[in-house]
């Protein structure tokens, strides 16, 4: 026990020894940013003046909710740092599952370390060899890209012919670092009924946001390029939220409703007519003080939702935020469930192990650029089982890499075996890697 804002308290657990430091920031339940990243900068500033020198400091894994804080961050400290812009990050994957639902279930296997696949990153001395190549001869590992020795920007779905340098580090996604190293002859030239017509997905004309916490303003200007009406509904006076848009130049305001509006009251909700909306983002309540409360009333509005949308023939697709990761089995019809404290954990724990990946998620997080996409599969495609081995090559004809398959049941199966034959449903989606236009 003890605070990071205390000397005597960093030297109970020996930090000048350690390999690297992890300063998480505070809780949800401190809705004042300003003030978290203030308390996180004092402790950088702290271990800095007194650690042995710049040479010898751990490396700080920092996450901040304000990124404009993040060069103050590195002034502070001395020493190697990696800074995890949170609000940032988490705000860009959720308008990537409103983009394409159901994303978030890849997204959390793909974060935690231990739970199926995750991303790690292995030097292979391939010099000579296209990335091309090397995506042929792995048959335990995916590799979706590469950070250029001398570089830290990482390139994920690169051309197929660049070339590998002895010094280059490969980005795979794996079950483990040992599959990274496998090798095995390239498969021979693809066969059978090419990948049909792949359109783009549906996007929700009507977007409806109930709640307010910090992460809207962000949220917002990542749907500043879609052309959707956006209502956001809270008790957050509405003076307040356009004082926090005043920044958000690049957003189309005259497409954003703010409606102050108590939506835990069902009463107040039906009034929305949350039916009529294309999609619904159900957001934490920052202001609720424990995170046990704000689960508690997201559930209220949940239930309050399904209650309204019961018998209705439209039913809106629903993404909800919640705080504790006890709570997601309750929310069995929400299309994903985002467990943000456990998201933001296992960011940071990964990054203190493979520093590179802070990079590889704030790439993978923004909207244009490489970006995982959802492309779906119709079973009369696919009248007998496919091995995905040739869905891997039919999307590589793509300028695409196959990640694995999402089932219609919700099912996440990345990096699949690749002689395996999988029996296409319709509603099965593929998990690729796209590269999409910078979208600014």
């Amino acid at each position: 026990g003890g605070s990071p804002l205390k000397l005597e308290h960093l030297v109970r657990v020996s930090f000048e020894d350690a390999a690297a430091i992890i300063l998480p920031g505070e809780d949800f339940s401190n809705w004042s940013p300003g003030v978290a990243d203030a308390d996180t900068l004092k402790s950088l500033l702290l271990i800095a003046r007194h650690t042995r020198g710049s040479a010898e400091n751990p490396l700080a894994v920092v996450a901040l909710y304000d990124e404009n804080r993040s060069e103050v961050a590195r002034l502070a400290y001395h020493g190697e740092t990696e800074i995890l812009a949170t609000d940032r990050v988490i705000s860009r994957l959720i308008a990537q599952s409103v983009r394409y639902t159901g994303i978030w279930a890849v997204f959390s296997q793909l974060l935690s370390l231990n739970e199926g696949d995750a991303i790690f990153l292995h030097r292979l001395r391939e010099t000579g060899k296209t990335f091309g190549e090397l995506r042929r001869k792995c048959p335990k590992a995916v590799p979706i890209g590469l950070i250029p020795s001398g570089t830290r920007h990482p390139l994920l779905n690169p051309a197929a012919d660049i070339e590998l340098g002895e010094d280059d580090l490969i980005v795979f996604i794996a079950r483990s670092l040992a599959d990274c190293t496998a090798r095995a002859p390239g498969p021979g030239t693809s066969v059978g009924k090419a990948l049909s017509k792949w359109e783009q997905p549906s996007r929700p004309q009507r977007l409806l946001i109930l709640g307010w916490s910090r992460k809207v303003p962000t949220l917002l200007r990542e749907f500043a390029a879609d052309n959707m009406t956006i209502d956001v509904v809270g008790l957050t006076p509405v003076e307040d939220r356009m004082a926090a848009l005043t920044g958000c130049r690049d957003l189309a305001l005259d497409r954003v409703r703010q409606i102050e509006k108590n939506f835990l009251d069902p009463v107040r909700l039906t009034e929305l007519e949350p039916s009529g909306y294309d999609q619904i983002i159900l957001l934490a309540r920052a202001r609720m003080g424990e995170e046990a409360h704000a689960d508690a009333a997201t559930i209220a509005a949940y239930l309050s939702l399904q209650h309204i949308c019961t018998g209705q023939e439209a039913q809106p697709k629903l993404f909800v935020e919640i705080l504790e990761e006890e709570n997601r089995s309750l929310f069995d019809s929400a299309h994903d469930v985002l467990v943000t404290p456990l998201a933001i954990s296992y960011m940071l724990s990964q990054i203190a192990l493979q520093r590179e990946l802070a990079a590889i998620f704030t790439e993978l997080s923004r909207i244009g650029g490489p970006q995982i996409a959802l492309r779906p599969m119709q079973a009369a495609d696919y009248p007998e089982p496919v091995s995905f081995d040739t869905l891997a090559m039919h999307t590589e004809q793509r300028r695409e890499i196959a990640l694995g398959v999402l089932t219609a049941a919700g099912e996440v199966h990345l990096n699949p075996d690749r002689g395996e034959n999988l029996a296409i449903r319709d509603g099965d989606k593929l998990v690729t890697l796209t590269t999409v236009c910078d979208l600014g």
